[in-house]
């Protein structure tokens, strides 16, 4: 059966519309702060000093290409916004337990806000209906990435991020849209946006259902390893995941500083 993202009884591919309540979550912020906040965590990442004059220019484009849209989808759907955000947080933990730096991790981060841009296109009685969706409806909810893509794909600069959106709904085994591509044909930073959706879906609460713990979440993650979420990646969430307890745990100073440390422990304790 399908769990991801969302729960068994979310649809056809599992996909959940996340226009419910989600886990308590921090005072507002402006969109795309992580990524802007990623130069002052690692100079190789987002933002990093350009080689020139043009460089900094085609680097500013982008994160305010990215922002507007985020800020869009935080318009139009406040509560999908919000999953954006902590899908961003996510993939930022997943990325670090797998070395994922520089321009590729630029363009994950970018790609995890904006993985539900294309709900833009959908209707509020789909995307709010109380109930489970016909197969009429979920065909249209199945064509959000296709639309995110197209989307994104209007800024130029964006191609690869657009490309990653389009796959943020592949699985591992071959079974999932727009393109049913598996295993490692299916980009690794789409497959880390999959797996960082699917586990802050299970999390959710729902109109339908309450969201699961941490554990549970984890758990359900797990069990969708090799058939719908890439095992590297899922072992990545489970390595972070369990780190991070230990460290909430041994009473370290600091750990909730920032925003993203906050969250991540909301998330995963």
């Amino acid at each position: 059966m399908s769990i991801a993202p969302g729960m068994t009884s979310a649809g056809p591919g599992g996909f959940s519309r996340h226009s419910d309540v989600s886990p308590p979550c921090p005072a507002p912020r402006a969109p795309a702060d992580l990524l802007a906040e990623a130069p002052a965590r690692r100079d190789s990442d987002w933002g990093a000093q350009p080689r020139t004059h043009e460089d900094d220019l085609g680097w500013a484009a982008k994160r305010a290409a990215v922002t507007m849209a985020a800020a869009m989808l935080q318009a139009c759907d406040g509560g999908t916004g919000t999953h954006c955000d902590d899908v961003v947080h996510l993939c930022d933990l997943i990325a670090d337990e797998l070395g994922v730096h520089g321009n590729d991790r630029a363009e994950l981060l970018a790609a995890a806000q904006l993985h539900d841009i294309g709900k833009v296109g959908m209707g509020t009685e789909i995307l709010n209906k109380p109930g489970p969706l016909d197969d009429h409806e979920w065909s249209l909810i199945r064509r959000h990435t296709v639309i995110g893509e197209r989307i994104i794909r209007s800024v130029a600069q964006l191609d690869e991020v657009g490309r990653l959106v389009r796959h943020s709904h592949e699985r591992w085994d071959g079974g999932g849209y727009p393109d049913g591509l598996s295993g490692e044909r299916i980009p690794l930073a789409s497959r880390i946006i999959f797996c960082a959706d699917s586990f802050h879906a299970i999390r959710s609460d729902r109109s339908y259902r309450r969201g699961r713990g941490a554990q549970g979440a984890l758990d359900e993650i797990a069990r969708a390893e090799g058939s719908q979420l890439d095992p590297e990646v899922v072992d990545a969430l489970t390595r972070a995941a369990a780190r991070l307890r230990t460290t909430v745990r041994s009473g370290a100073v600091g750990l909730t500083t920032t925003l993203r440390s906050r969250r991540l422990v909301e998330l995963l304790d």
